[in-house]
């Protein structure tokens, strides 16, 4: 079932057309084997919705299901994947060592203990003054304090990243000492 609503979701005849659609219909041998060894070992029988789970598109990778067997799909830079959290995070471990990354993009949190409309134009200069790190603001509530604000800087350089920090600290020092005292 899972697969099939995956595949219709994801190959809507409407946007891919008939032949990619028709593609999803044949049965793929490897997800074939894959279930019909699975079913053997847990002496489960192979039934129709088994067999809906083996429609892979041609020319589509298996993603190896170490969990219930039905296979994930990789095609192009699309992986499609179980809904379960246990069987998705077994998809996961499998795909993760082969997909492809390049630097590591580094994150800094920083708790602002200040309203977002309070520290928005200044966090704007901040940015400006440093174009390799992207800042964001994110309002939350506090049930003991009242409405703050998160600061996440994001860069891939660590010195870039922690000069901008650095920065936004100082920042906020200022607008809290002008908050104190009633400025």
């Amino acid at each position: 079932m899972a697969t099939k609503a995956r595949a219709q979701g994801l190959f809507d005849p409407q946007i891919i057309g008939a032949a990619a659609l028709d593609a999803l219909r044949k049965l793929d041998p490897r997800a074939l084997a894959i279930l019909q060894e699975r079913l053997r070992a847990t002496g489960a029988e192979m039934n129709e919705a088994r067999l809906r789970m083996t429609r892979i598109p041609k020319g589509a990778d298996l993603v190896i299901n170490k969990v219930s067997g039905a296979p994930g799909i990789w095609i192009g830079n699309v992986i499609v994947m179980a809904g379960v959290p246990t069987i998705m995070q077994a998809m996961l471990d499998e795909v993760a060592p082969k997909l492809k990354t390049g630097v590591r993009m580094l994150s800094q949190t920083l708790r602002a203990d200040a309203r977002e409309g309070d520290i928005g134009t200044q966090l704007g200069e901040i940015a400006k003054a440093n174009p390799e790190v992207a800042i964001g603001s994110y309002p939350f509530f506090d049930p003991q304090h009242g409405p703050n604000t998160n600061v996440v800087l994001r860069a891939r350089d660590a010195q870039k990243l922690a000069l901008a920090a650095r920065a936004v600290e100082d920042m906020l020092e200022r607008v809290r000492g002008a908050q104190s005292s009633g400025g």
